[in-house]
């Protein structure tokens, strides 16, 4: 909802998303998003909170349920499209680790700040490729390839896993209410490639 017309232009998006939050759309002071973004001609997602600013955008009422729901809920599939017509999960060598690192803000426990997901494939304690993708920094998952192709070739080490923090957030352009991710976004990128250390 902070993102401004300039670049929202410059990232040229195909679709948008508008994702969950702890806030609830029936408050007058709940985030929304910017006109913009319903006059780009894309097509938008809303999922959550999305799903819901969407509805009272467009006219409709959100309304509290006596059945509070939060994380895994059971649906019914009514009828058929081709939102989404299949997953395909590729195979994953033996020398593949992956992890998941995310930090939360203590006094919400509902959504991290920062998520990091990294897959590594390693000969040894040897990067022969690296996956490196950011959450809660931008609009979309983040992939940071300037991490990934620092880490290919390298023995990882606290050395290496620092370094590779620093340069995840070197071209970052934070908007006037999210500075502080950096260090944590920093930070977090250390320890999950750290984590994947062989030993």
């Amino acid at each position: 909802y902070e993102v401004s017309q300039e670049n929202f232009d410059q990232f040229a998006p195909q679709g948008i998303i508008f994702s969950g939050s702890p806030e609830s759309a029936n408050k007058d002071y709940s985030p929304r998003p910017p006109a913009f973004l319903y006059e780009a001609g894309l097509p938008i997602l809303g999922i959550c909170y999305g799903m819901q600013t969407m509805a009272e955008e467009f006219g409709g009422r959100v309304e509290e349920s006596s059945k509070s729901e939060f994380g895994f809920a059971q649906v019914d599939v009514v009828a058929e499209n081709e939102l989404l017509t299949g997953v395909r999960i590729p195979n994953v060598s033996a020398n593949t680790v992956s992890t998941y690192h995310k930090v939360m803000d203590r006094e919400a426990w509902t959504h991290a700040e920062i998520g990091v997901a990294t897959v590594i494939q390693r000969d040894g304690n040897s990067v022969q490729d690296a996956k490196v993708v950011l959450a809660g920094v931008a609009p979309i998952p983040w992939r940071v390839r300037a991490v990934e192709d620092f880490l290919t070739g390298k023995q990882i080490s606290a050395a290496v896993a620092q370094e590779a923090g620093e340069i995840g957030i070197q071209d970052s352009q934070p908007l006037s209410n999210n500075a502080h991710k950096l260090p944590m976004t920093s930070a977090a990128i250390e320890r999950a490639i750290l984590s994947l250390a062989a030993g």
